[in-house]
């Protein structure tokens, strides 16, 4: 029997979306990559390597919860 390992998320206030644990990201291009241990994702839209932030929210007037 597997053990399943718990995913966490969570949005950082006026930054990224954190994610802690193992997923699959599926990308624009139909590609996929595995993210073993943890991520952020661009919830801005500024990032130049989207799906995932790149810190370009700091300095802009981005204030999303």
């Amino acid at each position: 029997m597997s053990e399943e390992k718990k995913v966490v998320a969570t949005a950082i206030k006026g930054g990224p979306l954190k994610v802690v644990g193992e997923i699959e990201v599926k990308l624009l291009d139909g590609t996929t990559e595995m993210k073993p241990v943890r991520s952020s994702f661009c919830r801005c839209g500024l990032s130049a390597n989207q799906p995932y932030c790149d810190g370009a929210h700091k300095g802009s007037d981005f204030e999303a919860e």
